[in-house]
Parts: C-alpha cells; sequence; structure tokens
C-alpha cells in the first residue's frame, strides 16, 4: 500500500484534507479489510488505519490495536471508540475481568491507565459502573470510590455509610451534584466526638443552597455551629429571599454563617432600629454585635433617623430598661464601637460620626480636633470628616479651606496622610479653583513643585490628570518625577476625559523612544518602552493595528537586534496581548523563538520555518527547551520532505561540540521505529569503561544523552537495546530509560524477557525483580523466583525477592492469593540465613501490614528467626517492636507456640521476680471465639501457671510471695482488659475458664490465706456470667440495638448489669459473713471495689451500692456502702443518687450504722 498522500498548506487544511479521506472511505466501502499498523510505515498511514476502523466499529481490530506498543496510536483508539464503552452491546469487552485478565497483560501500563481513565469517565451504566467499584474496592478503596458518583444513588448510600471517613472532599462534590441525600447521611456517618470533621464534609457542599435551600436550612439547624461553613453573598441572597421568616425566627443559628452585608439588605429600612435594639439584648447574640456587623443595619436605616439614633443610645449611651441580662449599657456600647488605635476620651465619639450628614457633624468635629493634641487623633477625625463630607464639592471646600487656614503647618506625615486620603475619596479633577486653590497650597506646603526628593507619586499623578483635564500645561518638574502609571479609571472619569489622559500617556511615552540605539543598554530601554506602550494600549481598550508606528518600531527592533546578535529578550512584546500576535506572524519567531511560534506557523504560515531555518536550528540545541509537540505534528502530517530535512539537520548537529540533550530528544521524537534503533544501536559502547580524563569527548556526550533519553522514542525501543547500554560505567545514565521502559512493558513483554534480565548483573536484576513482582502472576512469580532463591545466595538479589514478596503479601487480597503468597514467602523465611541483608530483618518486624488471615502465622515465624539470631547480628531492638505488635494477632498463634513464649526460664521468673509476660498471657487467654480453643489454651498455658502458683504458694523470694503476686496480677489484668479484648472484639466470655480456675484454686489452697483471690475470682465469674446472660437475652431484640453505636450498646449493658452484680455481691456478702466474721465486709469491700472499676463503668457504682441497702437487717451491706461510697462526683444524675442512698441510710434505725454514717458526712 502507497503511503497516504495529504493535500492542504497549513495544519488546519491537512485536518481537513484527512477527515475527507477517512469519511470517504467508511462511505464506500464500510466492510473493508483493514491492513495491520505497522511502525515501519508513516505515523498517517496507521492513524488512517485506526480512525477507519473506529468508524465502522471493527472491534477486532481495535482491540489489537490497543495492545500497541505506541501510545499515540492507543491514544487515538481510545479517543475515537468511545461507543465501545458506553454501548451496552459491548459490555463482555468493557467489564473489570475482561479488561484486567484478557487485555491488560497485553497492553502497556500507560495505555491501559488511560483505557480505564476513560471508560471511568464515559461509562454511565450505573450497574456496570459498580461493578468496577466492586472489582477495585477489594484491592485498592481509594481507587474504586473514583467510579462511586457514576453508581446508582442507593449504592452511593450503601458504601457512604460504610465508608464516609475515607471519601476525599473531591468525590463528595461529585457526589453531591447527584442528591443533597448523601450529605445528611455523610453527617449521620459521624459520632458526637468527629463533629470537627463535619465541617469538611458540608463546605463542598455549599452550592446546593441554590438547588434546595429549605434541606439545606434543616441541615444548618440540626448542626453544631461550630463547624457550619459560612454562607457566601449568593446563598444568603438565596436562602432569605425564600425563607426569611424561618431564619430570622431561629436567628442564633444562623446568623454566625450568613454573609452580614447580604443578610442586612433583607431588613426593611424602617425595622433595622428595633431589630439592632431586640437582638442586642439577646445574651445568646451579644458575642455577635461589634461594629463589624452593626455597621450594615445602621445603613438599613432612614438617613435622617440614623445618626439620632447613634446619639442616643452610642454616643449619650442613655438606656434606661433594666433587661440586659446583668451586663451594662456601658459595656455593650464599647463593643459595639468602631476600632480605633487609640482609646481616647474622644474615641467613642468622632468615630460614630461616620453616620451623620455633613451638615451636623462639621462644627461638631472641628471642635473635637481643636481640642485634640495628637496629630495622629486629629488626622482620624479629618479622615471622619471626609467620610461625611462623601461627594459633595461644596462640603470638600469646607474641609480643605479649613484645614488650609488651621493646619497647613502639620508634621509632614500627618500632611501627606490627609492629602493622600483627599485624593483617594474625592474626584480631584472636579475641584473648583477655589478648591484647587486650596489643595495647590498644601502641594506646594510639602514641596512637591521643588527638584530634590519628596517623590509622593499620588500628588504627581494627581496635579497630572487635573491639569490634562482641565488644558493646563504640566511643570517640568513634575514630568521628571511622573513614575509611569496607565492611571486608567474607567469609572472616574467621562470618555473625554479618559481620552485626554490616554492621548497624554501616549505621547509621554512615544517622546521616550530612541531612534539611534548604539548600544545593548539603549536597546534594551527602547525594548521596556514599547512593552510600556503595549500595556497602555491594551488597558485603555486600543488595538495595536490601529498604531502603525508601534507596528513599525517592533520590526526595527527585531532588525537590530539580529544585526547587533544582541541577546535582549523580545518575547514579553509578543505575549502582552494573544490577539495582537497575528499583527506579528511574520515576525512571531524571531520575537518569540519558543515552541507556540512554531506550532503557529504550521498553523498559518509554514513559509516561516524555511525562511527562519536558522533560529528553529538553534531551538533544537537549546537544553532549555525541548520542542516535543512541535516535532510531532512534523512527524506526523510533514513526514516529506520537512520532517527528512529536520532530520538531517539534527543528524548533523551532533557533530557540534554541546550538551546534546535537547538534540538527542529531538532525535527520539523524529525518528521512526527502524531509524531510531538504527541510530541507538550505531553508539552502543564497546568499551565501558569511560575515560574521566576526556570528559568533552563527541561520543561519549551523545552516548551519554542517548542512554538518559532513549525511552522518549516512540514506541520505546526494546528492553535488549537498553540493556546494551547498561554495562560499566553508563548504568549511572540508562537506568532512567530502563526504569521507563520496564514500568511501561506489558505483562507479557516482561514474562518473555524475564530470563534475560536475571541474567544480567546483579544492579540490574533487582530492578528486573522489581518489574517482574508489579506484572507477572502470583504463580508465574512463586515458579520463577522460589527457584532462584533456593540457587541465588547474593545478599542483594534476596533482599529485593524477599521485600518484593513481602509487598506483595500485604497489597493482596484475593484470599486464595494470599495464602500462596505466603507459603511463599514461608519457605523464603524458613531459608534464611544470619547473614542477610538488615533490610530482611527489619521487614520481618512488619507483621501490622500483613493480612489478618496469615498475619499470626507470619508473626510466629519471624519471631523463631529473630530469636535465634546471635548477639552479633544486634537484633534485640527488632525483637521488641514484634513483641509490641503482640496484640494484634493474640487471637490467632498457636498454643504450642505461646506455651513455648511464656513458659521460657518460667521456674525462675514466675517465683522470683515480677513475671515478664503477665500482659501477654492475659491477653492470649480472652483471645478466643470457641470453646475448643478456649480450652486449649486453658490446659495449656493457665493450668501449668496455676500448678506452678500453687506449688510454690508459701514460697518467699526477698520476703515476697511472688507466685501469689504473679498469679494475682495475671487475673487483675484479666479483670481489665476484659471490655477491651472480650467484649469489643466479640470474643468468647470465658465463664468455663474462670469455674475451672475457681474449682482448682478452691480446692488447692488454705480458705483464709486465699480468700482474696478467690473472691476476686468469684466475683469475677458473677459478672462475666450476668454480662452472658444479659446479652445473650438481648440478641434477639434487634430494634434496642438499631441506630445505636458500638460504645452505647455497651454502657447500656453494663448500666443492666450493675443492679443484678449489686444484689450478687450483696448474697456473697452474706455468705462470708455468715461462714466468717461481721468485719470481712471490710475485706470485701476492697475486693468489690477494685473487681467493679475493672469491668464496669465507674458513674454505675451507686447503681450497684443501691442493692446493698435493701436488706435493712444486714447492716455490714450498709457498712460497705458507706466505705465505697464515693466523695467527688460531677454529673448532676450521680448527685442526686447519692442523695438518695445518704437519705435512706441516714433513717437506718441502728446506733452503729449511724455513727460510721454521721463519720462518713464529714468527708461528704
Amino acid at each position: 500500500m502507497t503511503s497516504l498522500v495529504v493535500d492542504g498548506y497549513t495544519l488546519g487544511e491537512k485536518h481537513k484534507s484527512y477527515n475527507k479521506l477517512v469519511n470517504e472511505a467508511v462511505k464506500n466501502n464500510p466492510t473493508q479489510q483493514i491492513t495491520a499498523l505497522n511502525y515501519d510505515d508513516p505515523d498517517l498511514d496507521n492513524l488512517y488505519r485506526i480512525d477507519v476502523a473506529c468508524n465502522i466499529k471493527n472491534v477486532a481490530y481495535i482491540l489489537e490495536a490497543l495492545k500497541s506498543e505506541d501510545m499515540l496510536y492507543v491514544s487515538r483508539v481510545i479517543k475515537q471508540s468511545k461507543w465501545l464503552i458506553t454501548d451496552h452491546h459491548y459490555s463482555s469487552i468493557i467489564n473489570p475481568d475482561y479488561l484486567h485478565n484478557n487485555l491488560s497483560p497485553q497492553m502497556t501500563t500507560k495505555a491501559f491507565n488511560k483505557l480505564i481513565l476513560h471508560i471511568r469517565l464515559n461509562l454511565e451504566d450505573e450497574h456496570r459502573v459498580e461493578e468496577f467499584f466492586n472489582y477495585y474496592k477489594e484491592k485498592d478503596l481509594q481507587k474504586s470510590l473514583k467510579w462511586l458518583p457514576r453508581c446508582s444513588n442507593t449504592f452511593i448510600e450503601n458504601i457512604i455509610r460504610k465508608h464516609a471517613h475515607d471519601i476525599k472532599p473531591q468525590i463528595m462534590n461529585r457526589l453531591y451534584k447527584k442528591s443533597i441525600t448523601f450529605l445528611e447521611i455523610f453527617l449521620r456517618s459521624f459520632d458526637n466526638d468527629c463533629y470537627h470533621y463535619k465541617g469538611d464534609f458540608i463546605k463542598p457542599a455549599m452550592f446546593l443552597v441554590k438547588q434546595n435551600v429549605e434541606k439545606f436550612l434543616d441541615i444548618v439547624e440540626e448542626s453544631d455551629e461550630g463547624y457550619m461553613p459560612g454562607f457566601g453573598p449568593n446563598s444568603t441572597k438565596t436562602a432569605m429571599e425564600n425563607y426569611s421568616e424561618r431564619i430570622l425566627k431561629n436567628l442564633e443559628k444562623y446568623v454566625h454563617i450568613l454573609h452580614i452585608p447580604t443578610f442586612a439588605k433583607f431588613i426593611k429600612n424602617e425595622d433595622a432600629k428595633d431589630f439592632i435594639l431586640t437582638h442586642i439584648k439577646n445574651l445568646n447574640m451579644r458575642y455577635w454585635f461589634n461594629h463589624q456587623n452593626i455597621k450594615y443595619f445602621l445603613n438599613r436605616m432612614p438617613k435622617e433617623e440614623v445618626f439620632d439614633f447613634i446619639k442616643k443610645y452610642f454616643i449619650e449611651k442613655s438606656y434606661d430598661k433594666d433587661d440586659l441580662n446583668g451586663e451594662t449599657w456601658y459595656n455593650i456600647v464599647e463593643q459595639c464601637s468602631p476600632y480605633t488605635r487609640n482609646a481616647s476620651s474622644s474615641k467613642s465619639i468622632y468615630s460614630w460620626y461616620n453616620y451623620a450628614p455633613f451638615n451636623r457633624s462639621f462644627d461638631d468635629l472641628i471642635r473635637l480636633i481643636r481640642n485634640e493634641s495628637n496629630p495622629a487623633e486629629r488626622f482620624l477625625i479629618f479622615s471622619v470628616m471626609l467620610t461625611c463630607a462623601s461627594s459633595d464639592m461644596q462640603n470638600v471646600l469646607m474641609i480643605l479651606k479649613y484645614y488650609r487656614e488651621h493646619h497647613i503647618n502639620e508634621p509632614f506625615k500627618f500632611k501627606m496622610q490627609f492629602v493622600n486620603l483627599l485624593i483617594s475619596k474625592t474626584d480631584t479633577h472636579k475641584y473648583s479653583n477655589e478648591a484647587w486653590g486650596y489643595l495647590n497650597e498644601l502641594f506646594n506646603s510639602m514641596e512637591l513643585y521643588m527638584t530634590f526628593d519628596h517623590n509622593l507619586q499620588s500628588c504627581v499623578r494627581c496635579i497630572i490628570v487635573y491639569n490634562v483635564i482641565n488644558g493646563k500645561n504640566i511643570p517640568e518638574v513634575l514630568e521628571n518625577k511622573f513614575v509611569f502609571e496607565n492611571l486608567d479609571n474607567k469609572v472616574k472619569f467621562t470618555v473625554e476625559e479618559r481620552e485626554k489622559i490616554f492621548n497624554y500617556l501616549y505621547k509621554y511615552l512615544t517622546r521616550k523612544i530612541k531612534n539611534d540605539l548604539k548600544t545593548e543598554k539603549d536597546f534594551e530601554e527602547s525594548v521596556n518602552n514599547i512593552i510600556e506602550i503595549l500595556n497602555l494600549l491594551k488597558s485603555w481598550n486600543k488595538d495595536l493595528k490601529d498604531y502603525p508606528y508601534i507596528l513599525q518600531k517592533i520590526k526595527e527592533l527585531i532588525v537590530i537586534k539580529k544585526e547587533n546578535s544582541w541577546n535582549q529578550d523580545l518575547s514579553s512584546i509578543y505575549n502582552v496581548k494573544k490577539s495582537w500576535r497575528k499583527l506579528l506572524l511574520s515576525e512571531s519567531i524571531l520575537l518569540n523563538p519558543a515552541e507556540d511560534s512554531c506550532i503557529n506557523a504550521l498553523k498559518y504560515c509554514p513559509q516561516l520555518l524555511d525562511i527562519y531555518r536558522e533560529e528553529i536550528n538553534t531551538l533544537f540545541i537549546n537544553d532549555n527547551m525541548f520542542l516535543e509537540r512541535f516535532l510531532l505534528k512534523i512527524r506526523i502530517y510533514w513526514y516529506q520532505p520537512l520532517a527528512k530535512s529536520i532530520k538531517t539537520t539534527l543528524l548533523k548537529s551532533l557533530n557540534q561540540k554541546s550538551s546534546h540533550v535537547a538534540l538527542i530528544k529531538g532525535i527520539c521524537t523524529l525518528l521512526s521505529r527502524k531509524e531510531i534503533l538504527d541510530f541507538i544501536q550505531k553508539y552502543v559502547p564497546t568499551e565501558f569503561k569511560i575515560d574521566w580524563s576526556q570528559p568533552d569527548n563527541l561520543e561519549l556526550c551523545i552516548r551519554k544523552c542517548i542512554a538518559k533519553s532513549m525511552h522518549i522514542a516512540r514506541p520505546q525501543p526494546a528492553l535488549t537495546l537498553a540493556l546494551m547500554y547498561a554495562k560499566g560505567d553508563y548504568i549511572q545514565y540508562v537506568l532512567p530509560s530502563l526504569n521507563a521502559i520496564l514500568y511501561n512493558s506489558s505483562a507479557a513483554y516482561i514474562c518473555v524477557h524475564i530470563p534475560t534480565l536475571l541474567n544480567t548483573p546483579v544492579y540490574l536484576q533487582q530492578h528486573g525483580i522489581r518489574a517482574a513482582f508489579s506484572k507477572l502472576k502470583h504463580e508465574e512469580l512463586k515458579y520463577t523466583f522460589s527457584n532462584i532463591w533456593k540457587s541465588n545466595q547474593n545478599s542483594t538479589i534476596r533482599t529485593v525477592i524477599f521485600c518484593q514478596t513481602f509487598n506483595k503479601l500485604c497489597k493482596e487480597t484475593d484470599e486464595s492469593v494470599i495464602l500462596e503468597t505466603w507459603d511463599l514467602l514461608s519457605t523464603f523465611i524458613e531459608n534464611l540465613t544470619t547473614d542477610e541483608n538488615k533490610k530482611i530483618y527489619l521487614t520481618l518486624t512488619k507483621s501490622n501490614k500483613v493480612p489478618l488471615s496469615v498475619r499470626g502465622a507470619f508473626w510466629m515465624k519471624s519471631y523463631d528467626f529473630l530469636k535465634k539470631l546471635p548477639a552479633t547480628a544486634n537484633c534485640n531492638s527488632l525483637v521488641d517492636d514484634l513483641k509490641s505488635q503482640m496484640d494484634e494477632v493474640m487471637e490467632t498463634l498457636d498454643a504450642d507456640f505461646m506455651a513455648k513464649f511464656c513458659f521460657e526460664n518460667f521456674d525462675h521468673q514466675f517465683t522470683t521476680q515480677d513475671y515478664a509476660y503477665t500482659y501477654q498471657v492475659s491477653l492470649y487467654l480472652l483471645s478466643t471465639k470457641t470453646e475448643t480453643a478456649q480450652n486449649e489454651r486453658y490446659e495449656k498455658i493457665f493450668i501449668p501457671i496455676l500448678e506452678k502458683a500453687i506449688a510454690m504458694w508459701n514460697k518467699q523470694h526477698e520476703n515476697v510471695y511472688y507466685a501469689r503476686f504473679n498469679l494475682n496480677a495475671i487475673l487483675a489484668c484479666m479483670s481489665r482488659e476484659f471490655e477491651s479484648v472480650v467484649l469489643k472484639k466479640n470474643m468468647m466470655i470465658p465463664i468455663a475458664m474462670y469455674t475451672a480456675v475457681l474449682n482448682k484454686l478452691r480446692s488447692s489452697l488454705p480458705a483464709v490465706e486465699s480468700y482474696t483471690i478467690l473472691t476476686n475470682v468469684k466475683l469475677s465469674l458473677g459478672y462475666m456470667q450476668i454480662l452472658h446472660d444479659i446479652s445473650t437475652n438481648a440478641e434477639s431484640d434487634f430494634t434496642e440495638k438499631k441506630g445505636k453505636n458500638q460504645d452505647d450498646i455497651w454502657t447500656d449493658l453494663h448500666a443492666n448489669a450493675a443492679p443484678i452484680f449489686g444484689r450478687l455481691c450483696l448474697n456473697y456478702l452474706k455468705e462470708d459473713v455468715k461462714n466468717h466474721f461481721p468485719s470481712i465486709y471490710f475485706i470485701f469491700a476492697e475486693i468489690l471495689d477494685n473487681i467493679f472499676s475493672r469491668y464496669s463503668k465507674s458513674d454505675l457504682l451507686l447503681i450497684m451500692l443501691k442493692e446493698f441497702l435493701e436488706s435493712k437487717d444486714f447492716i455490714e451491706g450498709y457498712f460497705l456502702v458507706m466505705k465505697l461510697m464515693p466523695t467527688y462526683l460531677y454529673k448532676d444524675s450521680e448527685k442526686v443518687l447519692r442523695h438518695d442512698l445518704l437519705d435512706i441510710i441516714s433513717h437506718h434505725p441502728s446506733e452503729e450504722v449511724a455513727m460510721q454514717y454521721w463519720l462518713m458526712r464529714c468527708l461528704i
């Protein structure tokens, strides 16, 4: 097939001609056979084949094209085949299973990622999108959440309830566009403790105020004030237009989020006074009433009333009603007063005159000025006076006349401040001759017309504008002082005035243009001058084409620069305004030698590329500029003869001494596949040891640049070609290309080339191993790397294989793959030696990253290995790190392993010191979900401990009964951890274990010495049995738990258990008093206090104690209650209950109870 010929001179014409050819081919032969893509053919031929295939919906061809190694072709396929994604008929192809199992292994990484992105952006079928979500959810939740906005509403609601904390604001914003219901679900998904996060969820939803005001206001009223984002002007306007009455009725809730200037506009003028007085008395809103807020409501009042209102309430402070909730009106006025820097006696007076009419404020403010000695304060009063004067020229004249007559000798600093304020607040160009005379006298007093420096630009500009508009001459001294500014205030001046000002500024700048440029400095000044003129034209909305003189000067500058070979950058001239570039098209490459100018030449005048070939050739070797887009268009649309000419130029330029970076990148971009392969092979190093004594060697520079940039070629060169450079001293240069090629290669390609990668030096093998783990399936990995592990003893290779296997295990979610990967990693651990890289040992401590199903096995293997390492390995800290993660794997640890772990040096440890593994033993005994596992742990762990404690019960070491102490410590720890382990992790309540322990201790220990520990176990067993019975009965009542979080459920469980446990303990105490002696209540109380604080909540103690007072004849119960009665309480409900208990005790007829009662009341 002959190459496709596309007519056309410009890029647009070629596009049009090409599209016509494609449309004709589709129309004339819709079932034609399409030639396969060929990398040796021109790009335009391959793109033509792709476009025809996409138009006639040739699915087989498209799927094959997606596997192309050339991203240009793949991108074209993806762009042109949107129908493949959206049409339901092709769902057998566009689904996660087919894409990942059939297509992905054959596609390059970049191509597949782009395809998935295109699917995510264009697939609209909710059911199909949900398939993608569910597929990615198992592997990467964050990746799956990107698919969520296109799922069905019901599906989205369920996901939000489960993963509200994981959804990022960008995703939220897209969800809210579908339904405001999602916002409500988000907010309900957070506990009260996480309220501060809610603002992050509401902020992206603020646009919903316009769409659904009522529902958004519901959310505001249900929410806490602290996290509600503020409304903008538009949101406030929408809310007030639709629900103003609702907002005003509940103003406390809304006032901190509304945009106050907008909100104030909805308060009627006649209601503004009542609004202020009504709400300022509200204690809950008083913090809000400061001047920053109240000023908007003052401005709403009728102008003739506002100052009378202010004078009465805020200046004279005459408020005689007593309804301020303990605060004085003076304090309220202080809070509402405008802020001033100095809290002088006049502060609360003059600051309020901003609201007064000029005729009422002028005389009062004059009096304040006369009485004020501080010039800074006087200036502030004058600023208030100018505010009152507004734009009334007669008022301004009065102020100017007074200032001229009485304050012309103010210190320069404050006079300058006054004049600047006057210029900014008034239209000085409209002043009468009298007013301007006064102002001019102030300028003279500031020595503005003197040649020495009082260079006040605001004053200089003011005089220039006044003189220009009024047709007066501008003094030369001022023109010399003038620092150019556009002065383009469109509102302040009329059309005629604007024209006068522009003409002056234009002439001012053009007079500065030099015609004779002898030095580069003169040239630079002229360039800056032209840029100022262009900015002036742009600011004043003038068109450059109406100023041919400026265009001519620009062209002259270009000629002068070229003739003198000066380096001044002219691109700022070219980039002043985009629409002017067409006027400078012919000179664009000289003005702005950059890629955009070259592309513009292709679009509008390709002839410029020939005219300015020398300048363009310079760009090719400029390392700060890479013309990738330009060269790509040349390669596609001008492959003959322009592309050929540029190739020749680039290749010839290789002989020049330069860094060659941009040049090699250009060659890699422009050359076809065959050409680039020949080029790369031509420069393959023959000697891999670089002679560093000749760093400027031409071939060395070329080889280094090729090594760094070969991956830019399209399609990327073969891996084998990159490996030719990956030897000796060249490895450091080729690594970026090698990694880029490995990253982008398809899984099928990597699988074929694995033997090649693994037959390279060690420093390359590790890159190949990483690539293999990222691309290959677990079956291929297991076969390949298990063999390498057995045969290779190189530390670096073993470390890379081990760490990559570990990382794969941690990322995997498929349970069968997890088990197979763990099987491989387990084999590696078993074959580790004492000479491995420390990185492997460190990896063994990261059990918290391993999937739960194999975490326990990993922990045990790791512990066994690290424990066996010699002291020289210095790994004790790693063993300690591993032990610190033991809590997470307790449930899955093997009983025999734990027996070995716990009983190491057990005889000595348990009887002569604090037992080191008390915590671990306690957690392990509690962490079971089956009766079988609990029995096994009891028999293998707890029985040996009990037997040792019983056997050594009377043995002392340094006067300490360590066996007794350590057994008590284990039981105490089990009590403390009961809720966090058994209840919260849904483990089996150890009733059978505690029953067996109690029986064994009862039958083996003397009653007197073992009373404390036996009672401890008995009370623990009783409380557990109560919890078990309550939770078993509650399991069938789902309505009771519905809508409650887990913490609330446990709180209710303990609350229900407390009175039952109290009655049980009362019976136990009666039995003990009967069998022993009355004062045993004292010991019993200590044990009960410890047990209850470990198992239950402290605030439930009083509920439990109340049960002891039910038996009036049993005074030991009363004594126990008084002993355990808490002294300090914080909740009102607890104080009420304690009062009830004290009342019951106070009415007991026993004298002994009464005496104990009054002893206790000394403390409570």
